[in-house]
């Protein structure tokens, strides 16, 4: 298992991969050879996905293994997200993110509770991080929270989705 370096690790904690540099989580792809390709957005999300599926210990059942989502070859990732009655069209990404979150769901419900990160909901999680950078007031960064990455710069309707993907991720 690779460790992500502790200003990676920091930044997922908190939900703000985005704000990592692109080099270094390129760098954490290449050790965990996954692709490297794509934008900021795209390569700190798929970072995301694989520090949750590490860090969570998420798996698959295929033919009666446990399995990582990532090790999933394209075909068993689609039966997988076609089991969940999900679209099993689109890229590796936006299938590994349905199956991913699926995997998160159920086990926060499923799993016995060993500490309050684990008994906490995705969005009891979320909520915490919120009130951890409302103490900053970075307002941007709180609305970053939401995985749109919004700048004070940013138009009116971004910040409203982004708040608003917030609020959902809240309740």
């Amino acid at each position: 298992m690779t460790r992500a370096p502790p200003p990676l690790h920091d930044l997922w904690t908190r939900n703000q991969l985005q704000r990592a540099k692109l080099a270094d989580l390129k760098q954490y792809l290449k050790e965990v050879k996954l692709p490297m390709a794509g934008e900021l957005r795209d390569v700190a999300h798929r970072v995301k996905l694989h520090m949750d599926v590490v860090h969570e210990k998420l798996t698959v059942h295929v033919d009666g293994t446990s399995v990582s989502p990532f090790d999933l070859k394209p075909a068993q990732l689609r039966k997988q997200v076609a089991l969940l009655g999900k679209d099993p069209q689109g890229n590796k990404d936006e299938l590994l993110t349905l199956l991913i979150e699926h995997l998160q769901s159920t086990s926060t419900s499923s799993m016995p509770s060993r500490s309050d990160d684990l008994k906490a909901t995705p969005g009891v999680k979320q909520a915490k991080a919120i009130l951890e950078l409302a103490a900053t007031d970075d307002y941007s960064a709180i609305l970053s929270a939401s995985g749109i990455d919004v700048q004070p710069s940013s138009s009116t309707a971004i910040m409203r989705k982004a708040y608003l993907k917030l609020s959902l991720l809240v309740q």
